[in-house]
């Protein structure tokens, strides 16, 4: 079976896990797949800033027929890292290791971040939808402030840059596939 998929790429956003949920509301039929070369709001566990310059891949994956009970949320927040990780290795050559909760880390700097939101419907065991928020830093060459210490990007890794495209496909059939 094909899954058509709406896909929205976009130059700036408040947060890409904010648009697809934009999208859902209006009507749109998931899975959707929000994708910017910059969010102005992008946020990590609790809320926390994620500095989203450009050159990064920030994206999110909708979905509204993923069944899922809450105490599997690490299970697939690992799950989600792990396609990550691949996705890192495939295009760079370089392992990486997944710190819990939700951060891809290369020699102790973070390389990304995963987020997951969910809502469910009074009276209901299952969540109305899901979404995956990913944070990758890959074509910055520098990180401003407290993150000059602390990021990393597959740039600063490599010396190369990458298609961000490429990384987003890869990454969006993967995740289609773990949720299938």
């Amino acid at each position: 079976m094909r899954v058509v998929l709406n896909t929205f790429y976009l130059q700036t956003v408040d947060s890409t896990m904010d648009e697809a949920l934009i999208r859902f509301r209006e009507g749109v039929e998931p899975p959707i797949v929000v994708v910017s070369e910059k969010q102005l709001m992008g946020r990590g566990q609790f809320n926390r800033e994620w500095e989203s310059t450009d050159g990064g891949l920030y994206f999110s994956l909708l979905l509204n027929s993923f069944r899922f009970d809450l105490l599997q949320v690490p299970s697939i927040i690992q799950q989600v890292a792990f396609c990550v990780q691949t996705l890192i290795y495939d295009f760079s050559g370089f392992q990486t290791e997944m710190k819990l909760p939700n951060d891809i880390i290369f020699k102790g700097k973070k390389l990304g971040g995963i987020l997951m939101e969910s809502r469910t419907l009074s009276g209901s065991d299952s969540p109305e939808y899901l979404i995956v928020g990913i944070g990758l830093n890959v074509n910055q060459v520098e990180f401003q402030g407290k993150f000059s210490e602390t990021a990393i990007s597959l740039r600063m890794m490599s010396g190369r840059s990458y298609v961000l495209k490429d990384l987003t496909e890869k990454l969006t059939h993967s995740l289609l596939k773990l949720f299938e």
